[in-house]
C-alpha cells in the first residue's frame, strides 16, 4: 500500500472499529478481497462472507478455534447434494470436488436451522468440502469487503 494511502486507509478502519465493526486482514487466497470489516452483531445469510472459528480439522493442519473467512455457499433450509463431481445447493453448483481424497464431506438433504456450507472462492480452497457444516454459533461475525 502506498503511504499517500496509509493515514485515510487506518482512518476509516479506526471509526468502523469504533462503530460495532472491526477490521480484519485476509491471508489467503480463498476469498478475492485482502481487507474487510467485519461486524459481530449482523445476522449471517446466504451469501454472505462470514470469518467463524475453524472446527474439526481431519487434515489436522488449522487448529480449533482458528478465524477463517469464506462464504455462506447453502444455509439451514436449503437442500445440498454431495456427489463424487461436486457440491450442489438448491440444485445450483456451488463448488467442485477437486480433491476427492481429502474432500471428504458426502451429505443430501435439507441442511439443518443453523448449520452452514462455507466455501471459499478459490478451487483449492480449505473450506466446508473438507470439514463438513460449520455451526451458526462458530460465526463471529459478518464479513464485509473493503478491497
Amino acid at each position: 500500500m502506498k503511504k499517500r494511502y496509509f493515514i485515510p486507509v487506518f482512518t476509516v478502519l479506526f471509526i468502523l472499529n469504533l462503530i460495532a465493526a472491526h477490521a480484519g486482514r485476509n491471508i489467503s487466497e480463498s476469498v478475492p478481497f485482502k481487507w474487510f470489516f467485519f461486524n459481530r452483531f449482523e445476522k449471517p445469510e446466504y451469501g454472505d462472507y462470514v470469518m467463524f472459528k475453524s472446527q474439526r480439522d481431519p487434515k489436522g493442519i488449522i487448529p480449533e478455534g482458528v478465524p477463517l473467512v469464506k462464504r455462506i455457499a447453502c444455509s439451514g433450509g436449503m437442500f445440498i447434494q454431495v456427489d463424487e463431481e461436486g457440491f450442489k445447493c438448491d440444485g445450483k453448483s456451488i463448488s467442485e470436488r477437486t480433491d476427492p481424497d481429502n474432500m471428504t464431506m458426502y451429505y443430501e438433504g435439507i441442511i439443518p436451522e443453523g448449520m452452514f456450507f462455507a466455501a471459499g472462492d478459490h478451487p483449492r480452497s480449505y473450506d466446508s468440502r473438507l470439514w463438513g457444516l460449520i455451526n451458526e454459533e462458530s460465526i463471529i461475525g459478518v464479513v464485509h469487503p473493503l478491497f
